[in-house]
């Protein structure tokens, strides 16, 4: 990157400086695809953005624009940009591009006619994705691929549970992947696993920014707090207002989806 010397770089040169940057698209461009955010090609809206389909190189794109009320930043949508956009994973929704004119924050993700719609609304990235990706990979378990131990049923539903459970029981490190023998650093595994499962936190609201996940990776900041239950996934999503205590108070009286995966 050659922005070491600028301590305040544009959003494009630092988004361009990455080598991870996905593609950059002009505000017009988007316009054109999604006939100028036409109403008829709004998906749905939330608290992060509204979303439109579009047509980009006669392929079917989402076009997330970012609300203005939304807590995302500069800093925020840098992270994010240059974080996501190199990620392959089946979890992961495919960001494609961005674009930032007019004070206007834009992602451009690929279409999926079946794939859920919060997943590009109601958070400011695909972070429960990025999660599930970090826990494959802490605990041995191939990206994106089958269960973590094929002979053992409790495996084979959802990594999320079952690392949970052995975070619940103190067993945290026993989640790590075999094949290392015990041979790493038993602090920062158990970093790299309570902040996957703070990722995939039931309560989209709970879950941290790209920014704070790359900080708590590179040992800025500590790893958000956790609480041994794991919640039970309710909708809609309870506002940031919730404390914990109103959240698990409140939780019987919704809908609850214990065995959703979490989006």
């Amino acid at each position: 990157m050659q922005l070491l010397d600028d301590p305040n770089p544009t959003i494009e040169e630092a988004i361009q400086g990455s080598s991870t940057a996905p593609r950059k698209f002009k505000l017009k461009e988007l316009k054109i695809a999604t006939g100028n955010f036409n109403p008829r090609n709004k998906l749905g809206k939330g608290g992060f953005g509204t979303v439109y389909k579009g047509i980009l190189e006669g392929k079917e794109v989402a076009v997330k624009k970012v609300s203005k009320k939304s807590t995302q930043g500069k800093q925020e949508f840098i992270s994010e940009v240059t974080t996501i956009g190199n990620l392959r994973h089946r979890n992961l929704v495919k960001l494609i591009g961005w674009a930032y004119e007019r004070r206007e924050y834009l992602l451009v993700y690929e279409y999926m006619p079946n794939g859920s719609l919060d997943r590009f609304i109601f958070l400011e990235t695909d972070v429960y994705g990025f999660g599930v990706l970090m826990l494959e990979v802490a605990c041995g378990r191939r990206p994106g691929g089958g269960v973590m131990c094929p002979d053992d049923d409790d495996y084979s539903s959802n990594i999320v549970k079952k690392v949970w459970e052995l975070y619940r029981m103190g067993d945290l490190l026993n989640a790590a992947d075999s094949g290392m023998n015990g041979d790493f650093h038993e602090e920062e595994m158990a970093r790299v696993l309570i902040l996957g499962l703070t990722c995939c936190h039931p309560n989209p609201n709970k879950r941290p920014s790209m920014k704070l996940v790359l900080k708590v990776l590179t040992g800025e900041s500590e790893a958000p707090e956790l609480p041994l239950e794991r919640p039970a996934f309710v909708w809609p999503p309870l506002p940031p207002s919730f404390k914990d205590k109103d959240y698990s108070l409140v939780g019987s009286q919704l809908t609850a989806f214990t065995e959703l995966s979490g989006r």
